[in-house]
């Protein structure tokens, strides 16, 4: 039966393997943290299956992180390589000053980067394992619906209240690399933008998985006035260690008041399932999340304002329902009590 199961999670590791449309002869990195070792040899494993001939295995030993500079070694590696494959763990301290400059290099040198942040392998079954095809169709029906809208309604039954404008930037992110495109995250499968800040008012109640953190004990309920946050209710001890960990990204943050929202997007991965992990959560078909700190971005471009922070956190929302407002007065429910709809 293992065997059986371990073939399943290679199968699932080739799929995503195949987006990067490599030749056997073409550089392949596989850069893992500790806890990520078990996920990451699946990826070898289907590259060596695939008769792919140019594979570099890359260890992050915990006793050096945080990790706060690019090595310089990786430089070089990179100049050779294609692809890359980055699964981690995470460290708030690593998001700005590791991951987000490994990804600008990635970039600049040509290489396409998938990231996977506290990966499992049961995602190489699910969010991974999807029909690429139907996570793109929906991903880009919804753009299409984003493009003409007024404004966007946010309600649940939980509390949330919101209604608020989009910047004109909206991302379709799909596990497949367009041209130009050199980063993506797995699972993939998102819609991805930034609400106009002034714009963003009312409550957000968070009832899912948040950045780094995983489930809180109760809902979090934030309120914003102007797409700054004013009040925040929830359980005291997730939310110190939560504003702890913010701090210790950002030094400058001395509270969760006044803190911006940063980003509103809608997961259209049929295949994932919600858990513990933010980046398998904020995939999942039907559920949305909404982030504060540093404005979401894509391709190297912000999808709102660049303030200068060092962090960003998203909290998952599982079952809400959220309404476009065109500019031709038409209503679209997109997502009906957190199942999307399209």
């Amino acid at each position: 039966m293992k065997k059986d199961e371990n073939r399943d999670y290679i199968k699932g590791a080739a799929n995503l393997l195949e987006t990067f449309e490599l030749e056997s002869n073409d550089g392949l990195i596989i850069l893992s943290s500790e806890d990520s070792l078990n996920y990451s040899n699946f990826f070898s494993e289907a590259a060596k299956d695939k008769g792919f001939k140019n594979i570099l295995f890359i260890l992050l030993p915990d006793v050096l992180r945080p990790i706060t500079k690019i090595p310089d070694i990786l430089y070089n590696v990179l100049d050779n390589a294609k692809a890359m494959i980055v699964n981690v763990d995470r460290y708030s301290e690593e998001a700005f000053n590791f991951i987000h400059p490994l990804r600008a290099l990635c970039r600049k040198k040509k290489v396409r980067q998938v990231k996977t942040y506290e990966p499992n392998v049961k995602y190489l079954k699910e969010g991974i394992a999807a029909d690429y095809m139907v996570v793109k169709k929906k991903t880009e029906k919804l753009k299409e619906i984003f493009e003409e809208c007024e404004n966007i309604e946010v309600i649940s039954e939980l509390g949330t209240n919101l209604k608020f404008e989009i910047y004109k930037d909206i991302a379709a992110c799909s596990p497949f690399f367009d041209i130009g495109q050199y980063e993506n995250q797995a699972p993939e499968g998102e819609l991805m933008t930034c609400p106009v800040e002034e714009t963003f008012n009312g409550k957000l109640v968070a009832d899912g998985t948040v950045t780094a953190m995983g489930k809180p004990p109760e809902p979090i309920e934030w309120e914003f006035k102007n797409g700054q946050v004013t009040k925040v209710k929830g359980n005291e001890e997730f939310l110190t260690k939560l504003l702890t960990m913010i701090q210790s990204a950002d030094k400058r943050v001395k509270s969760f008041k006044g803190v911006w929202v940063a980003e509103f997007a809608i997961g259209t991965n049929e295949w994932a399932k919600f858990d513990y992990s933010l980046s398998n959560c904020e995939k999942v078909a039907g559920g949305i999340h909404i982030a504060i700190g540093k404005s979401c971005g894509a391709n190297g471009r912000f999808l709102g304002k660049d303030r200068g922070e060092t962090f960003h956190i998203d909290s998952i929302l599982t079952n809400c329902t959220v309404t476009v407002n065109r500019k031709s007065g038409e209503k679209v429910i997109i997502i009906k009590s957190g199942k999307l709809v399209i």
